[in-house]
């Protein structure tokens, strides 16, 4: 477990997860966004997205550019089932 800034100590876990994402406010133009030491009592505080890179030559062009669609559809679908937390409907308006 660890404390997080409200000073609770919480557990790695979906909901804890989901807690720290649910807190986005808004997407940046450039897609930096940081939920690490998100606000919150129930918020995870060493959480964070991941992102793709794309090479700059295009090669494997299509899966990157469908991964986005996968992520915000079917994936989310199947993040439950593999212990993963949804991404957060606020989130998903932003795209």
């Amino acid at each position: 477990m660890v404390r997080n800034t409200a000073g609770v100590f919480v557990q790695a876990d979906l909901e804890s997860i989901a807690a720290a994402a649910s807190r986005v406010q808004a997407l940046a133009p450039n897609f930096r966004i940081s939920i690490t030491n998100a606000p919150g009592r129930k918020s995870y505080p060493v959480a964070a997205f991941t992102y793709p890179l794309k090479a700059a030559d295009g090669k494997k062009g299509t899966f990157l550019r469908d991964l986005p669609e996968w992520v915000f559809t079917s994936g989310q679908r199947q993040s439950a089932a593999r212990s993963r937390p949804r991404v957060r409907q606020a989130i998903d308006s932003l795209r």
